[in-house]
This record gives structure tokens, C-alpha cells and sequence, in this order.
């Protein structure tokens, strides 16, 4: 009866470790230029080749993931909000909504416009 016991409170020690394991979180770019800034997307978000949302896609950026930002323009609204950042994401350059961006406030203060 005590090796059970003692089994089932290894097994609850270890089953608790893995309950209380941090989330793994998003790991920012390592090709973030002199100059930018990283967002995180709220939410799976599509980068395009205008400040638009008719415009070519170019990739997808899921969310939790980092956007490198450059600067921003003014473009079509977004719920409320017309800015849109000009950035990198896996290479690749093209601008992502404001809206879909943790910038805190759009425009970011302190990002220049394009």
C-alpha cells in the first residue's frame, strides 16, 4: 500500500510541474534592423503589398507572433483605425493594419511615417 501511495504522489508531484509550466511565449525576430520596432499581432493577420485590405496578400502573421515595424502610413480604415505599418516578417517586407497590432496607440509614438 505504500508504494502505491508513494507512486501516486510522484505521479501528482510531476503531473502539478507540468500544470504549472510557464506558456511558451513568441520569440522576437533576430533580423529586427537598426530602427524597428517589434509588435505582437493580436490576432492571425495578413500582410500586404498596400496599406489595404483589397490589396495582394503577401503572408500571413499569426498571432502571438512579432512584427518588425519600420513606420507607418495612413491607409484604409480598420474599424476606426486608418494607420498601417510598413515592416518585415519572416523576410519578407509589406504593411499589416494598425488595428491588429499591440502598439499601444496608433500611430506608435516615437515610429516615423514613411
Amino acid at each position: 500500500m505504500r508504494k502505491i501511495l508513494a507512486g501516486l504522489a510522484s505521479v501528482a508531484f510531476l503531473l502539478a510541474m507540468v500544470v504549472a509550466a510557464p506558456a511558451a511565449e513568441a520569440t522576437p525576430p533576430k533580423d529586427c534592423l537598426p530602427g524597428c520596432y517589434l509588435a505582437q499581432a493580436t490576432v492571425n493577420t495578413w500582410q500586404n503589398t498596400q496599406p489595404t485590405g483589397s490589396s495582394t496578400r503577401v503572408q500571413l502573421v499569426p498571432g502571438g507572433d512579432y512584427y518588425a515595424i519600420r513606420c507607418y502610413v495612413s491607409g484604409q480604415s480598420v474599424n476606426g483605425d486608418a494607420i498601417w505599418y510598413w515592416g518585415r516578417y519572416n523576410g519578407l517586407w509589406g504593411y499589416v493594419a494598425g488595428y491588429y497590432l499591440a502598439t499601444g496607440h496608433d500611430p506608435r509614438s516615437g515610429t516615423p511615417h514613411c
